[in-house]
C-alpha cells in the first residue's frame, strides 16, 4: 500500500518518491515455501479487494485487529492506496524480474540520504535493491 501524500509526491511536478508499506521475506523461505509465500501475496490481493469493495467490513476488520473502532480504522484506510498484484507489478512500484520496478531506485534514493545523514554506515548498489525486490514471487502470485 502506499500513502496518499507518497502518491502525490510521486506523481506531482517535479517531485519524486513514495510512502509504501512493505513487507519482507527471506529468500530461504520463499524458496522453501512458495506455496505459503504465493498463498499470503494472494491474501493481500484479497485485502486490496475488500477494502475497495466494502470499505465498512474492511474497516471493521482492521479496528479489531487494531483495538480501534471502525470509523477510527477507515480514517486510516482513506490514507491509504492499496495496490492489488497487478498493480504492485507495475514500473512506478516493484516491475517484474526482467525489469524491475521504481520502488528499488526509490530504496536506494533513501538509502543514500540515510548515509548523508550519518544514519547508515554505508549504501548497498542499486542491483541489491533490484534483486531484493521479490518480483518472481508475485509474477508467480497472479500468473494466469
Amino acid at each position: 500500500m502506499q500513502d496518499r501524500q507518497g502518491a502525490r509526491d510521486q506523481r506531482g511536478a517535479g517531485r519524486q518518491g513514495q510512502t509504501a508499506d512493505l513487507a519482507v521475506v527471506r529468500t530461504q523461505f520463499a524458496t522453501t515455501y512458495p506455496n505459503a509465500l504465493r498463498t499470503w501475496l494472494q491474501q493481500q490481493d484479497r485485502a486490496v479487494k475488500l477494502v475497495r469493495a466494502d470499505k465498512a467490513a474492511a474497516a471493521a476488520a482492521v479496528g479489531h485487529q487494531l483495538n480501534l473502532n471502525p470509523a477510527q480504522a477507515a480514517e486510516q484506510i482513506d490514507e491509504l492506496i492499496p495496490l492489488d498484484g497487478k498493480e504492485q507489478a507495475a514500473p512506478g512500484y516493484l516491475g517484474t524480474p526482467e525489469r524491475p520496478g521504481a520502488l528499488a531506485e526509490n530504496l536506494h534514493s533513501a538509502a543514500e540520504f540515510l548515509k548523508a545523514q550519518n544514519k547508515l554506515p554505508a549504501v548497498p548498489a542499486l542491483s541489491a535493491s533490484q534483486k531484493g525486490s521479490a518480483t518472481k514471487g508475485l509474477r508467480d502470485a497472479f500468473a494466469g
